[in-house]
């Protein structure tokens, strides 16, 4: 019988401008999946304080419980023109043009679980983020 797993995701602060009150978070959702299975995550940007996002770069970071990760293009990153590009767990969304990425979600990532995980929750980041 399969057993549910909880992944667990944390949220690394991307970029921020304190002086200006300016930041920009990428998030990753959350859910349960089952053992050898796969489930799928949007991650979102949100921006405050006038901040104006055109490129973004990420990388995941998590145990082998998880044993793959494919990534697609989400709609605030088609609508502004921009593409996303992955080399194994790195990450980056760029333009040959100045649109701004509108908050919300930038990219959809499908993550393989392991047949036995050793761990419940698994923990999925996103690390070394940079906006610009």
């Amino acid at each position: 019988m399969p057993r549910n797993i909880l992944l667990s995701t944390f949220v690394l602060l991307g970029l921020q401008a304190v002086a200006l009150g300016q930041s920009v978070t990428l998030s990753l959702g959350s859910t349960t999946g089952t053992a050898g299975g796969t489930v799928v995550l949007p991650i979102n940007l949100a921006s405050a304080g006038g901040a104006q996002t055109a490129g973004l770069q990420w990388t995941f970071t998590y145990s082998s419980d998880i044993t793959g990760v494919t990534v697609a293009q989400g709609s605030s990153t088609t609508a502004a023109g921009k593409n996303l590009s992955c080399s194994g767990n790195n990450c980056l969304i760029v333009g040959f043009n100045s649109t701004v990425i509108a908050d919300g979600p930038v990219a959809t990532a499908t993550f393989q679980i392991s047949g036995a995980p050793s761990n419940n929750p698994i923990t999925i980041q996103l690390t070394s983020v940079v906006a610009s």
